[in-house]
């Protein structure tokens, strides 16, 4: 088949045709992803412990709240961007360490 979205792919005798999607008014096919961020320690600004941090996200998540909402709520109301930054480990990690304990 002659078309450009369509390539050609041979398996054995069998040839098939498989589609490769594109931009519709370019030539590219790039893809783009978020990158994480380079710097992998805290902000200088920020002063609060990383145990704080820690008991604000058991104090969240007795409430009922879900490890994607407690993200928000600290990065939102109390300027901790990434919670691994500040203690190491992930949010989700944090509550299955403190609820094995």
């Amino acid at each position: 088949c002659g078309h450009p979205h369509f390539r050609q792919q041979r398996q054995g005798a069998a040839s098939h045709l498989a589609v490769t999607m594109g931009r519709m008014h370019s030539k590219g096919k790039g893809i783009s992803a978020s990158a994480p961020p380079y710097k992998r320690t805290p902000p200088s600004w920020l002063k609060i412990s990383s145990q704080d941090v820690e008991e604000n996200i058991c104090k969240f998540a007795k409430k009922g709240l879900k490890p994607s909402q407690i993200g928000v709520i600290l990065r939102d109301s109390h300027g901790i961007a990434q919670v691994k930054s500040v203690t190491g480990n992930k949010i989700l990690r944090i509550l299955g360490n403190t609820v094995r304990v």
